[in-house]
């Protein structure tokens, strides 16, 4: 999808009608070009058409230009915008080509914490983090994962360091009693595999003297 014309500061009607994705109508966002028609469209909104059509949006045999036609990339640089998080206090406004990397870390965009799942500006994130409830804690000492709110003092954490260790001992000595009974049948078969030799040279023995 492109940009919306709303968000264009300099905007110039006559020169935005030759940057608007004839898919989206919607000024161009990563833009590609046709080398046979030589119209160019929205990455995205091109790729979603594909999944529909096999031919260009003009109905050409479409052949993807190695560049988009530099004309094109000096008057797209040429735009000033205003961000996505406008609505949410954002007042920069900020060049075409600088558009995408502003808004990757833009202060205003609203994320989801992790504890309670709320709405959050990006830049009270880290705060409302630290003191969230609802956020899970990684215990160190223990190894336990627990809400915040929930009760880890001193003696949760030592009783689950006892536990860690007694589960450690009883499977390091499951592996022990493991190992001794799989010796004990490896020496159980081959104290068999003896007494069968044995058995088999007796009679051989025994057959040898009767001859």
């Amino acid at each position: 999808m492109g940009l919306s014309t709303d968000r264009i500061v300099n905007n110039q009607v006559s020169t935005l009608e030759h940057l608007s994705c004839s898919i989206c109508h919607e000024i161009l966002w990563h833009p590609v070009t046709c080398g046979t028609c030589e119209h160019s469209f929205c990455e995205t909104c091109l790729n979603q058409w594909f999944q529909h059509q096999k031919r260009c949006p003009n109905t050409c045999e479409y052949q993807q230009r190695a560049r988009v036609p530099h004309l094109l990339i000096q008057l797209l640089s040429q735009l000033r915008v205003t961000c996505k998080n406008t609505t949410n206090g954002c007042t920069e406004i900020i060049a075409y080509e600088a558009l995408e990397k502003h808004e990757q870390t833009c202060p205003y965009e609203m994320m989801k914490c992790q504890g309670c799942l709320k709405s959050i500006l990006k830049q009270n994130a880290d705060q409302h983090e630290l003191q969230c409830e609802h956020v899970e804690i990684f215990c160190i000492n223990c190894q336990a994962t627990y809400r915040r709110r929930d009760t880890h003092n001193a003696i949760v954490c030592l009783r689950n360091q006892m536990k860690n260790q007694n589960d450690l001992f009883e499977l390091k000595l499951t592996s022990l009693e493991n190992g001794l009974k799989r010796q004990t049948e490896l020496l159980i078969n081959i104290d068999q595999q003896q007494k069968t030799l044995i058995g088999h040279l007796d009679k051989q023995s025994r057959e040898a003297e009767g001859q």
